[in-house]
């Protein structure tokens, strides 16, 4: 479990700091308010992908970690049912999308076309497995994958976007290479993909709509407030806002990468562990997260 938790936490952190090193050189030559209008669109649509996936990615790889113990053909009927609700899902949010695109451009005056590139990331959440992969605990397979074609997407923007006329050539190279990221988890994976529909698959939407009761919460202080900038201000405002948010979002990555690591590994050994062993690893996760929040608070105040 240390092992995932490094390798994880360095993941993580790689795939934050790039893009923040790629702002660099992308806010320049697309200018601030580009950025902004390609960060409110990304908002916009990334709230799409949350009512898309719901609670999925929780309840996803919890349950595939409890089904390990019950061998391959366990994982198996786990990721049919899982994603027959993601793939129901996914339909009706691209239907919807489709549906109000036009009318999102003209609320939020964004480009019509600029957005339907953008909502290329729905579609990306509805291919999204990687709740499988958490749960089987190969967190090699996101690392390299994620690493692999973070890189390639740098080389692209520099190699192609020279002038602030590119938005949506740059907007197409981010959502198509995640697109490609994603889709190439299925050829990883493929063993334990299997894909049987069964009316009955639907019993697993009640426990997954009630995980998506937090997830909703949560988006409305870290999707929300981007949208409530546009509505108020400017989209050059939106640009400045959404960099240093980033920036300071930094720290959040070490203690949710501990969350992603500890949650499947203790549904494995759920069976395994007497109560106090259960009670231990949480206690030690929360005294984790207590000492290094309050050494990012105490490293804030004097700086």
């Amino acid at each position: 479990m240390k092992k995932n938790f490094i390798n994880y936490t360095a993941y993580q952190l790689v795939t934050f700091l790039l893009p923040i090193l790629l702002n660099a050189y992308i806010s320049r030559v697309l200018g601030v308010t580009n950025m902004g209008m390609y960060n409110l669109s990304l908002s916009i649509t990334t709230y799409f992908s949350i009512f898309l996936k719901l609670g999925i990615d929780l309840y996803g790889s919890r349950e595939v970690a409890y089904a390990r113990t019950s061998g391959k053909s366990g994982v198996v009927k786990v990721f049919s049912g899982v994603f027959q609700i993601q793939l129901t899902t996914g339909i009706v949010t691209i239907v919807v999308f489709i549906s109000g695109a036009y009318w999102l451009s003209q609320a939020f005056a964004l480009p019509f076309q600029l957005l339907l590139i953008q909502g290329t990331t729905i579609f990306t959440a509805l291919l999204d497995i990687s709740w499988l992969v958490i749960g089987l605990e190969k967190f090699n397979v996101i690392i390299v994958r994620n690493t692999l074609v973070k890189l390639l997407s740098i080389a692209l923007v520099v190699i192609f976007i020279k002038n602030s006329d590119q938005l949506n050539w740059y907007t197409a190279i981010i959502v198509l290479t995640n697109l490609v990221a994603t889709a190439s988890v299925w050829f990883m994976m493929r063993e334990f993909l299997g894909l049987k529909f069964k009316i009955r698959n639907y019993h697993y939407f009640r426990p997954i709509a009630i995980l998506f009761l937090p997830i909703i919460a949560t988006s409305l202080f870290t999707q929300m407030d981007t949208i409530l900038v546009a509505h108020f201000s400017s989209f050059k405002e939106v640009g400045f806002y959404v960099t240093a948010l980033s920036i300071i979002s930094i720290p959040k990555i070490l203690v949710s990468s501990f969350g992603s690591v500890v949650m499947p590994h203790m549904s494995k050994q759920a069976g395994d562990m007497s109560q106090m062993e259960e009670t231990n690893i949480i206690v030690d996760s929360i005294i984790y997260w207590m000492i290094f929040s309050g050494l990012v608070v105490v490293f804030k105040i004097f700086n």
